[in-house]
Parts: structure tokens; C-alpha cells; sequence
């Protein structure tokens, strides 16, 4: 396994709305391995992006950090005073929100924000600046030439998205997060972007961390997949061993309700029922209410994340039936 550049430890993250307090990321524990492209996959609601969002402790005004810490190459960023966090965001850890694209400015060329992005963290010339930001927009399969003098309106929402991946990369982080990154992409646009990503892992190593919905996205190009269901994480493991050796009932459901558009689609079944309120969770294993093996055990006791083979841990009661099925 290779060394560990994020460490999310013990993370609990809650925001305060009417009905009280929602606690939407509850005692989470993630390793991310150096140099990796690691997934993060789960339903709308689960805390994906909440654990994002405290990575790089960017909260909304009702959401609070409760508890635990985050280490990033060794040093435990939340309690870094704020100039250098502030250096860390962008320059070590970059990240692309959801819907990114619409966080360019209308009236400015990309090749404004390219140098604005730059001079905002440190000085340098503007010819070094677009010469490094040319070669980007090339990675991510650009002409710098057309997109450098181009304002936002006339590029399509499949070349923002990768002006924005360009721009993300600009300062050399070490850790690239993307939220969502195929959001409101055609599935042609969504295809070309990971094969993209792919492509941009393979020649800078940089650690990448993916966040989405989209189960097809994260196995054609993730190397390890952590599973995430109602403020927890539930599985963790390599790519094949969440695709084809799942121990979670989650997780193979999941998976299960993949669409095909060669396979029979009749064989594909949603998960019944419908996950559990984050402000009043049931007791017990939170997976429970849906679970087809759930016993009297899952409902009074929760599981604990338990190894089940050398990088492949699960938290689940029965995993041992799991695998059996």
C-alpha cells in the first residue's frame, strides 16, 4: 500500500437546521493513498460532499467540524490558523465543486483567470503564467490558442468543466478533488472527461480524490472506491474488490442497479426503500430498514469497520453471507 497523504480521522461534521441538528458526516475514518485515484460513491444526501467540504474546512454557515482531524502530508490542517490553510487550499489540495463551470466569470478571458488565479497566491511574470496554463488546456485537450482569449460564454459546458480541471492544476497541487465533475454533462462529454482524468493521473501522479453518484464513472478510473451510505463509510477497497467482491448488502446493491445499455435490464433492481433521515437515524446498523439480511443484531448494534482481506474492510454484521451469495 502506498503512503498515506490524507487522513480523515474520527470526522464528525453537523449542520443546524429547523428540525434540529443534522449530523451529516458521523464518526468517518478514510485513508487516501499517495498518488492514487481514489472514489467516493454513495446516494444524493449520504455526506460525500460534506467530507469535501471539511477537507478543506470550506463550511457552509450553519455546517460545524464537531469533532475529529484531518492530516494532510502529516500536518493536521483544521486547527491551522487561517493564512496557512489558506496556502494549503489551491496550492497542496485544489478541488472542483459541483456545476464548476458556472464559477467563471462572465466578463473575464479564461486567460484572466488563469493569471488572476496565479498572482492571488504568488508573484510571477504573466508570460510564465500562460505559458504553464497553454500547456494545461493542452492536457485537458484544449487550444490554448482559441481558449486563452475566449470568455466563458463561447466555450460549451464539457470545455469549461476542463478549463476549470486546467485551472485547478495551475499552482501544481499534489491533491486534486473533483465533486460531481460530470454533472450536467451528456454521456458523450461525461465519457471523454474521465478518460481525461485518467489520462492527467497517469502523467503527473498527482492523488486524486473523486466524489460522486455515478458508480459507472468511478470503475473506469479509480484504484480504490470507499462506499458511503447515511454519514458513514461502509466499505473500502480496491476498485475489483468493490465491483467484484463486495461484502456490503449496500454495496452490491449499489452496484445491482447499474444500468446497462447492452444487458439485460430486467436483471437490474433499485434498492427498496428509501434512506434514512440524517436527523433522527435509525439505531443499529443505518443500512437495516433496506437490508434483505438484516437480524435483530443489525438493528441494535452497529458494526464496526472490520478488515476482511489485506485493503478490503467493511462494516457489516453478516459480510461473511454477503460473500456467500
Amino acid at each position: 500500500m502506498n503512503e498515506t497523504i490524507l487522513s480523515i480521522q474520527d470526522l464528525v461534521v453537523e449542520f443546524e437546521v429547523r428540525d434540529g441538528n443534522l449530523r451529516s458526516v458521523d464518526h468517518v475514518f478514510l485513508d487516501v493513498p499517495k498518488a492514487s485515484f481514489m472514489g467516493l460513491i454513495g446516494e444524493s444526501g449520504c455526506g460525500k460532499t460534506t467530507i469535501v467540504q471539511a477537507i478543506l474546512n470550506l463550511m457552509p454557515e450553519n455546517g460545524y467540524i464537531r469533532a475529529g482531524k484531518i492530516y494532510f502530508d502529516g500536518i493536521e490542517i483544521l486547527s491551522l490558523p487561517p493564512e496557512k490553510l489558506r496556502r494549503i487550499r489551491w496550492e497542496k489540495i485544489a478541488m472542483v465543486f459541483q456545476a464548476a463551470q458556472n464559477s467563471l466569470n462572465p466578463v473575464m478571458r479564461i486567460s484572466e483567470h488563469m493569471i488572476d488565479t496565479v498572482l492571488a497566491h504568488r508573484r510571477e511574470s504573466r508570460a510564465r503564467i500562460l505559458e504553464r496554463a497553454s500547456r494545461l488546456l493542452e492536457l485537458v485537450r484544449l487550444d490554448p490558442d482559441r481558449v486563452l482569449v475566449s470568455y466563458p460564454h463561447e466555450l460549451s459546458g464539457g470545455m469549461k468543466q476542463r478549463v476549470i480541471i486546467a485551472l485547478s492544476l495551475l499552482l501544481e497541487p499534489e491533491m486534486l478533488i473533483l465533486d460531481e465533475p460530470t454533472t450536467a454533462l451528456d454521456l458523450i462529454s461525461q465519457a471523454y472527461l474521465m478518460e481525461m482524468l485518467r489520462e492527467i493521473h497517469r502523467e503527473l501522479g498527482i492523488t486524486m480524490l473523486m466524489v460522486t453518484h455515478d458508480v459507472s464513472n468511478v470503475a473506469k478510473v479509480a484504484e480504490r472506491v470507499a462506499v458511503m451510505y447515511a454519514a458513514k463509510i461502509l466499505e473500502v477497497g480496491s476498485t475489483e474488490d468493490i465491483f467484484y467482491r463486495a461484502r456490503h448488502p449496500y454495496t452490491v446493491g449499489l452496484i445491482n442497479a447499474i444500468p446497462s445499455i447492452v444487458g439485460d435490464l430486467s436483471s437490474k433492481k433499485p434498492i427498496p426503500g428509501l434512506p434514512p433521515s440524517l436527523i433522527n437515524p435509525p439505531p443499529g446498523c443505518r443500512f437495516h430498514p433496506r437490508c434483505s439480511l438484516a437480524t435483530q443484531l443489525c438493528q441494535e448494534e452497529e458494526p464496526q469497520m472490520e478488515e476482511v482481506e489485506a485493503g478490503h474492510s467493511v462494516a457489516c454484521h453478516h459480510w461473511k453471507k454477503v460473500r456467500a451469495k
